[in-house]
């Protein structure tokens, strides 16, 4: 939500799905990121030893 304004009970329902697809896909590619740092840092502790 810090992207998007909050939420308001007012907006039209295309708004609220558009603004929670926008926040899923936002969200998917933190995951997307943080899985690969995860690999990264295992790959990198076996080559540093």
């Amino acid at each position: 939500d810090l992207l998007c304004e909050q939420r308001d009970e007012g907006e039209s329902k295309a708004i609220q799905e558009l603004k929670t697809k926008f926040l899923v896909q936002i969200y998917g590619v933190i995951n997307d990121h943080m899985e690969f740092l995860r690999r990264l840092s295992w790959q990198l502790d076996s080559t540093i030893r």
